[in-house]
């Protein structure tokens, strides 16, 4: 599927054996570049609700929106394949302000994954 995104276009890449993949295109023909990504993984394989991960925006393309483009794509999609289920994340702590804005909560003390503070968050 692909949706109009200002200059960008968002794409679902197809679902794969545990997830599927958002991704926002930058560029014209044989110039595009990614410039943000997101995974939408389906329910029981990381957590038993449907999850959001590996969420990321390109240096160079910070500030536009992505960001919050894909993550509000990666909702609804949610939202459509899984009505009436909640949706948990496991957020860099320093994100939690954005992702509560979205309707997450935080539902865990801070840990550590990959070296990087993180809490969990539910929708």
């Amino acid at each position: 599927m692909e949706l109009p995104c200002n200059s960008s276009r968002i794409i679902n890449i197809g679902k794969l054996f545990r997830a599927y993949s958002l991704i926002a295109w930058r560029g014209g023909a044989g110039k595009k570049k990614c410039a943000a990504y997101l995974r939408v993984v389906f329910p029981g394989k990381k957590f038993s609700e449907p999850s959001i991960g590996r969420v990321l925006v390109m240096p160079e393309f910070r500030k536009a929106g992505l960001g919050k483009k894909l993550t509000a794509e990666a909702i609804g999609h949610i939202a459509k394949e899984y009505p009436n289920t909640a949706i948990r994340i496991s957020a860099q702590q320093h994100l939690e302000q954005f992702y509560s804005k979205f309707g997450f909560k935080t539902v865990s003390k801070p840990y550590k994954e990959d070296g990087i503070p993180h809490i969990e968050m539910l929708r």
